[in-house]
């Protein structure tokens, strides 16, 4: 339609606003992270229900505002119902939304950025990884495309070659494969230390949704 703006992606966060409406923040292959307004979207009658779940996978057309976007209808593709059926995996899947909006920028290529939160989200969903290698693998990435990262293998950070074979499958994968391995207790154990250790010196922000992770 003339005047509306089509694009691609996945809600990352949705909250109520006024009496019957939702704000979305999309995150889109076309233009990066964007903002809209969902007017009625939580009125039993609306086509928009359930097109606003955060989650959300598909195409979503808007129409650009002075001073924000309003949701006008959307084609859901996946909607990852087995993230809403459990508890650690709803967190988990707040958390990786929660870094992807927190680092993902408006009107900027965020193909990757989207691509790896997709992805993330299909791991999360097979169980056949643990939450604890997901979410390492998904934040050495995030790292790396973030561009302040600062390769694992310049400088030996770990003796396991196990951890040092994981940093490179989640650094250097192409990421359709880069959930593809598995790793013993100890070896995870060992990964997620030199994973924090990075985030010190690479992601100083703290994510509210992380300490439910840690603690169910």
């Amino acid at each position: 339609m003339e005047g509306t703006l089509v694009v691609n992606g996945m809600i990352i966060s949705s909250s109520d606003t006024g009496e019957n409406d939702k704000r979305i923040v999309l995150l889109t292959r076309e233009r990066g992270k964007v903002t809209a307004f969902a007017n009625g979207a939580r009125r039993p009658t609306s086509h928009l229900l359930s097109a606003v779940k955060v989650f959300s996978y598909g195409e979503f057309e808007l129409f650009p505002g002075r001073n924000s976007n309003t949701l006008r209808k959307a084609v859901i593709r996946e909607y990852f119902p087995s993230l809403t059926e459990d508890l650690d995996r709803i967190m988990a899947a707040s958390f990786f939304a929660e870094v992807a909006e927190y680092y993902s920028l408006e009107n900027a290529d965020e193909r990757e950025r989207l691509k790896l939160l997709y992805r993330t989200f299909q791991a999360l969903s097979s169980g056949r990884f643990s939450i604890r290698l997901i979410k390492n693998i998904y934040l050495v990435r995030t790292m790396a495309l973030n561009g302040e990262y600062k390769s694992a293998f310049s400088e030996k950070l770990s003796e396991s070659e196990a951890v040092m074979s994981a940093f490179y499958c989640a650094e250097k994968n192409p990421i359709e494969s880069l959930y593809s391995f598995a790793l013993s207790e100890e070896a995870e154990a060992e990964f997620e230390r030199v994973v924090t250790d990075l985030r010190k010196k690479f992601m100083e922000h703290t994510f509210k949704s992380e300490s439910f992770i840690l603690s169910v």
